[in-house]
């Protein structure tokens, strides 16, 4: 025979004895309703923080506080369209660099007509 220690349970905890021990099971159950409880609350602050700077997107987008006035066609003038789209920065290609570009150039006008087929299987 075995002694136990006064203060042996006489189980382990494990998954196993959820169905066991009921104490245990209602100890184990109350924890998981309390964690599952914190993680809904802060997931559904997230959503309503989220939800709402969408629907801020959203009226900015149909009120067109961020588009300009456009004119009608005949009314545009070369000045209106820079003024729109003002140019961030201009990239100039490096001419010590012009063989290199030509070389891939050349291979990259071969390429879309030796892979069209390919292209067109892959789209349906």
């Amino acid at each position: 025979m075995t002694s136990q220690n006064p203060g042996d349970r006489g189980y382990k905890r494990s998954w196993k004895n959820l169905l066991i021990n009921k104490r245990y099971q209602l100890r184990f159950t109350l924890f998981m309703v309390g964690l599952s409880s914190l993680l809904m609350l802060g997931l559904g602050i997230w959503v309503m923080r989220v939800a709402n700077e969408t629907t801020e997107v959203s009226m900015t987008s149909v009120r067109g506080e961020a588009c300009p006035r456009v004119p009608a066609f005949g009314d545009v003038q070369p000045g209106d369209i820079r003024m729109w789209n003002p140019t961030a920065s201009e990239v100039v290609p490096d001419p010590s660099h012009a063989e290199v570009y030509r070389r891939q150039f050349a291979v990259f006008k071969d390429l879309y007509p030796a892979t069209r087929d390919l292209m067109r299987r892959l789209d349906g």
